[in-house]
């Protein structure tokens, strides 16, 4: 069963928990995913904090909370993600500066989080998002 297949049916029993857990890795995703020059634009004040508390966060939720619902190789590479965090050196989380996103270990989460969008097949269950009322407030998002 592919990952949209499970969502479809997390949708059809109203699994709502599960779907907006679903919604905000996604989202926390594509920011972790973006080019470095754009990162910097949309945060303001402490990167790291921004970063950490709204994006971070919905990553390990997500792991902990959805780890028995989700195939093992999705699982394996959330995993690793949050190893990608926990390794962070002390350079790559000063607060208050732009130049964290610039460092190795961001590059290495855009390259893990852009893999792992395509594994959550992103692009199609994205399109989806604004057509079901339930998420309109799952995310911060609301693109």
């Amino acid at each position: 069963m592919s990952f949209t297949a499970k969502v479809w049916e997390w949708d059809c029993y109203d699994e709502r928990e599960k779907l907006e857990k679903l919604y905000r890795l996604g989202f926390a995703l594509v920011f972790l995913s973006t080019d470095a020059a754009e990162q910097k634009q949309q945060v303001d004040d402490c990167p790291f904090c921004y970063v950490w508390y709204e994006h971070c966060i919905h990553v390990i939720e997500f792991i902990n909370v959805m780890g028995e619902f989700t195939e093992p190789l999705l699982m394996a590479k959330l995993r690793a993600l949050e190893q990608s965090f926990n390794g962070l050196t002390a350079d790559e989380m000063l607060c208050h500066t732009l130049v964290i996103f610039d460092t190795p270990g961001w590059q290495q989460i855009r390259q893990q989080s852009a893999e792992l969008l395509s594994l959550l097949e992103w692009n199609l269950l994205a399109q989806y998002y604004g057509e079901l009322d339930t998420f309109k407030n799952c995310a911060s998002h609301n693109d």
